[in-house]
């Protein structure tokens, strides 16, 4: 009996040394940026706040704002792209560098407004809001924030774009 007691209590310490690296590489990995249960980036929060002269085509009157957020794993294809050619078409132009393709969202003139939490798709380099202005600048209509910066303690719970659409353009909201 003493001998089987022996046995159980060596066995039990065995298993705690040889377990006790595994919870230090456990506890070391939570320190790391993106540690989260399941690995990979947290999830991306969009805040987009409208001026009161939002998407007002050059005239006196704001009009409403239609965007949607897009997960890509390689920003690429945007090069040169124009409006009219990639909103509502993001699937033929894009290809395969189109991870995933949230909702329409839509915001009014002077309004803000934050959107839910939206999971990193395995395998997007990069999150791309994409706004539909009736008139735009260059390529102002996208704003591509790659996922390669998304280190440190301010992406710890989440990454947060605070985007401000204006007239013409989506840009990081100055603060």
């Amino acid at each position: 009996m003493k001998l089987e007691g022996f046995v159980r209590k060596a066995i039990r310490a065995a298993a705690i040394v040889a377990g006790a690296p595994m919870l230090v590489a456990i506890a070391g990995c939570s320190s790391m940026p993106f540690a989260k249960k399941g690995g990979g980036p947290p999830p991306a929060v969009l805040t987009m706040t409208a001026t009161s002269s939002l998407n007002n085509c050059g005239r006196a009157v704001p009009l409403v704002l239609h965007y949607r957020m897009l997960q890509l794993s390689d920003t690429q294809p945007l090069a040169g792209m124009k409006l009219d050619q990639l909103y509502d078409h993001e699937s033929e132009m894009l290809g395969g560098a189109l991870v995933w393709r949230g909702p329409d969202l839509v915001i009014e003139p002077g309004a803000r407004k934050s959107e839910a939490p939206v999971p990193v798709v395995p395998g997007a380099k990069a999150i791309v809001v994409l706004a539909n202005f009736c008139r735009t600048r260059g390529s102002c209509f996208t704003y591509v924030f790659d996922l390669a910066n998304a280190t440190g303690k301010e992406y710890k719970k989440h990454i947060a774009l605070d985007l401000t659409a204006d007239s013409t353009c989506i840009g990081p909201t100055p603060h």
